[in-house]
């Protein structure tokens, strides 16, 4: 979004929010049914997945914020193995909605 523009309209802000979720009918109404949210609101979607957007945004409750910034980076990233790194990889492949528990 622009930020030269001091406001801009639902359309706009609506079609930006969808850019940051997945083109998969078929993800958003997994996400949709596991967070009680629905489907063709964004908003609402990015609540729950928002701090793993795609591109270069988080969206991120203000009680998170503090944890996610104030800690060395060496603490905020959890390694995985390879084996767990193969896990997951083969968890998309097979169908790239669905998640591990904890992790959207």
């Amino acid at each position: 979004m622009p930020l030269v523009t001091g406001e801009h309209p639902h359309p706009a802000i609506d079609a930006f929010m969808r850019g940051l979720l997945p083109d998969s009918d078929q993800v958003l109404e997994q996400w949709a049914k596991r967070f009680h949210v629905s489907s063709r609101n964004p908003f609402k979607l990015l609540e729950h997945v928002g701090e793993d957007c795609a591109g270069a945004i988080q969206f991120v409750p203000s009680e998170r914020a503090e944890d996610l910034l104030g800690t060395e980076l060496e603490h905020r990233v959890t390694w995985l193995s390879e084996e767990e790194l193969a896990g997951r990889i083969r968890l998309l492949l097979e169908n790239h909605g669905k998640t591990r528990e904890g992790h959207r």
